[in-house]
């Protein structure tokens, strides 16, 4: 279908979300047909005319549905499933041979060296 008017670019978009089992099965190649767009959250710039400030941007991150959200539970369900996602799919795609029990436990600890105040005498 792609191929049948390739004067018309855009008709199709592709997400990164999509399961990589279907990914595999897809019998023919996009190469040449097919331009890859990376987006990031919203830098602070970028939402600096609406009403949030740059604490709440640093707090919550860019993404819209965590910016947006004003209530704290839900935000922070928000925030959950995005690691949960972010461990038990994305870090298990690219093959470590640990649980995501295991892996959620180094990402707590690696926060917590590393997200609090500096100490100079741990140099």
């Amino acid at each position: 279908m792609i191929d049948q008017d390739r004067q018309q670019n855009g008709r199709y978009c592709l997400l990164g979300s999509v399961s990589p089992a279907l990914v595999k099965h897809i019998s023919e190649s996009l190469a040449e047909r097919v331009g890859i767009v990376e987006l990031t959250p919203f830098l602070f710039s970028e939402i600096s005319n609406l009403d949030i400030n740059l604490p709440t941007h640093w707090l919550k991150g860019g993404f819209p549905d965590a910016l947006k959200e004003k209530k704290e539970s839900k935000w922070q369900r928000w925030h959950e499933n995005y690691v949960r996602t972010f461990i038990e799919r994305d870090i298990q795609r690219h093959g470590p041979k640990i649980s995501s029990i295991q892996i959620r436990r180094l990402v707590g600890m690696l926060t917590h060296q590393y997200g609090g105040l500096p100490n100079a005498s741990d140099r």
